[in-house]
């Protein structure tokens, strides 16, 4: 099953499904160096990548930053856009383009990234992508 999402997510987040403007002044807060932190929007997260103790965060400026807490710490911090698809991943399902899980069981994000998705997550990835976008993507 090779899926595309064809509509601007712009359409799909204006739509009375979504409340979009609830969540742009969600931060998320992250320790940038000792004994300082920062706060980042929650919407400019593209996706968490764990590294045994550090988790790697990707933003939609092409910036990343690494932070050395687990992915675990922040996934209760995060909006319902987010969904774990692999033991080293955590997507933003905003930045979504297309999923096959199918044959390559990957999806593709707005950055170009390919992310694989793996067996056991796949149940909760179809779940969530379906309470996200509804009847959008069938």
């Amino acid at each position: 099953m090779i899926t595309s999402i064809t509509k601007p997510f712009n359409a799909i987040y204006n739509s009375e499904n979504f409340s979009l403007n609830s969540k742009l002044s969600s931060l998320i807060c992250l320790p940038i160096c000792y004994k300082k932190v920062a706060n980042f929007p929650i919407n400019d997260i593209i996706h968490l990548e764990g590294h045994s103790n550090y988790t790697l965060f990707y933003f939609a400026n092409g910036k990343t930053l690494l932070v050395s807490r687990t992915m675990k710490e922040y996934i209760e911090s995060l909006d319902e856009h987010f969904v774990r698809i692999h033991k080293k991943f955590i997507i933003n399902l905003r930045y979504l383009i297309h999923y096959d899980l199918k044959e390559e069981m990957t999806v593709m994000l707005k950055d170009g990234k390919k992310i694989s998705v793996s067996r056991r997550r796949k149940k909760e990835f179809l779940e969530k992508t379906k309470t996200v976008f509804g009847g959008i993507l069938n």
